[in-house]
C-alpha cells in the first residue's frame, strides 16, 4: 500500500508521469474469484494475486507502463520464490493476464526492502539468480527483459519514489547495470 500511495503522491506533482489505473491484490483477488464463479470451472482459480498492479503513462510519449508489484521482505526460500516466479509466466502466457488487465504488456516488479542495506542488495541479487535460473528452465531468456528488482528501506520510500520511478536503480536478472523501471 505504502509503494502505491508514494506512487500517487509522486505523480501528482509531476505532470509527465501520470498513474492511470492502481489495483491491489485484495482487489484482484476478488475480481479473480467472480470470474471462476462465473464460470465455475476448477482451472479458473487465481494463477496470479500480485500485492498491486499500476499502469503509468508517460505525458511526453503517451506510451503505457504497465508493472505488477510484488514486496518481498526475504521470507520465502529458493523453491517457494521461484514457484511464485513460475505464477505470473504461466499467468501471461496462458493469455489471462492480457484479459484481467486490458494490455499483453506487463513489468513485474520486486521491491524488496529490511532496515540494512547489505541484506537488502544480497536478496536483490539472489532474487535475480533464481528468476533467471526459472526462466532458463522454462527457455524463456527473453523474458529477463520483463523483471526488474529494487532494494529499499520503507522507511525512506518516500523520498526513494522519485528514483524509482524515474532512475535506472532497478536490476534485470540478465544484467549488471541497473536500468529504469518504466521503459
Amino acid at each position: 500500500t505504502r509503494f502505491v500511495v508514494a506512487a500517487q503522491a509522486y505523480t501528482r506533482n509531476h505532470p509527465h508521469l501520470q498513474l492511470l489505473q492502481t489495483r491491489f491484490g485484495h482487489e484482484l483477488a476478488r475480481h479473480q474469484a467472480r470470474v471462476a464463479g462465473e464460470k465455475q470451472e476448477q482451472t479458473a482459480k487465481p494463477a496470479i494475486i500480485p500485492d498491486a498492479w499500476l499502469l503509468f503513462e508517460a505525458q511526453t510519449s503517451g506510451s503505457h507502463y504497465p508493472v505488477l508489484v510484488e514486496i518481498d521482505r526475504g521470507t520465502q526460500f529458493r523453491a517457494k520464490f521461484q514457484a511464485q516466479i513460475q505464477a505470473p509466466v504461466a499467468f501471461i502466457r496462458s493469455g489471462a493476464y492480457a484479459k484481467v488487465f486490458d494490455t499483453p504488456a506487463v513489468v513485474i516488479a520486486y521491491v524488496t526492502c529490511g532496515q540494512v542495506a547489505t541484506p537488502r542488495q544480497t536478496r536483490l541479487k539472489t532474487m535475480a539468480t533464481w528468476t533467471q535460473e526459472v526462466l532458463t528452465a522454462l527457455d524463456l531468456p527473453s523474458w529477463e527483459a520483463i523483471f526488474r528488482f529494487t532494494a529499499l528501506s520503507l522507511d525512506t520510500l518516500y523520498d526513494d519514489i522519485p528514483s524509482l520511478l524515474e532512475e535506472a536503480v532497478w536490476y534485470r536478472p540478465d544484467l549488471s547495470q541497473p536500468v529504469p523501471l518504466l521503459g
